[in-house]
């Protein structure tokens, strides 16, 4: 199973609870790109569009890949009227855009899904000389503050033996970048908290992917042995997100 799919089956959550990036992350991304009144933007893996709007609201003229169908569908409904986004249900690597034709591609937390070998060089081929190659991911932990508790839930994911896999370190993203091309290359980080109650961190975790697509005896057991700690802590869970951007011109 393409686990690229697994994310349309639970859309509504996917929108609510999934982390919105900060304004200063956007801020750099308009500044490093100099875009003009309704520059051509390409958006990678769209989701349910937590970046989608800031970039409709600076007047670019958006066309969105979204492989999942129920994801394209929950999108166009989202932002009907918008004339300025055009969605397309495919993925990145059969998205159709005319070379060197493109200002800006971006792509926030969903790059990882297209093949390096793939994604890089097409982005590279439908930029505008000068464009703007902008990726950028959250990572969300729970905050390390109430170390018993991070600890329980830690130890609850060793139970059930369910690891993430590490994201790649920023210096090996900013060289793979590097190294199909691209140049100027900036690397930024920033920091976030957001605060869920138990429940909602649960319908938080049943957005990803791996937890999705747990066999459900063991997720049922992995959810519960979560929730119990957040509720012997007090009820609410503090997460800490960490959003690492990436800027490159063509």
């Amino acid at each position: 199973m393409d686990l690229r799919y697994t994310f349309g089956e639970n859309a509504e959550d996917y929108d609510r609870f999934r982390p919105r990036y900060c304004l200063e992350l956007f801020q750099e991304i308009f500044q490093y790109a100099n875009l003009k009144p309704k520059a051509s933007a390409v958006e990678i893996g769209p989701g349910t569009g937590q970046a989608t709007q800031v970039f409709l609201q600076a007047g670019c003229k958006v066309r969105a890949a979204e492989l999942s169908p129920k994801m394209a569908a929950y999108l166009r409904e989202k932002f009907a009227g918008q004339a300025a986004l055009t969605v397309s249900c495919c993925s990145f690597e059969d998205f159709q855009a005319e070379n060197s034709s493109i200002d800006l591609v971006y792509s926030a937390t969903a790059f990882h899904w297209v093949p390096e070998e793939i994604g890089y060089p097409k982005v590279y081929q439908i930029l505008k000389p000068g464009g703007t190659l902008a990726l950028f991911w959250n990572h969300p932990t729970v905050s390390r503050e109430n170390r018993t508790l991070y600890e329980e839930i830690q130890a609850a994911y060793g139970r059930h033996r369910l690891t993430g896999k590490p994201p790649k370190k920023y210096e090996e993203v900013a060289q793979t970048i590097a190294r199909y091309g691209f140049r100027d290359v900036q690397t930024k980080l920033f920091h976030s908290s957001r605060t869920f109650s138990a429940e909602d961190y649960i319908r938080l975790l049943n957005t990803y992917s791996d937890h999705q697509t747990m066999e459900p005896n063991a997720k049922a057991a992995l959810e519960q042995d979560i929730r119990q700690a957040i509720l012997a802590a007090g009820g609410m869970v503090q997460l800490t997100d960490t959003m690492d951007l990436y800027l490159a011109k063509k």
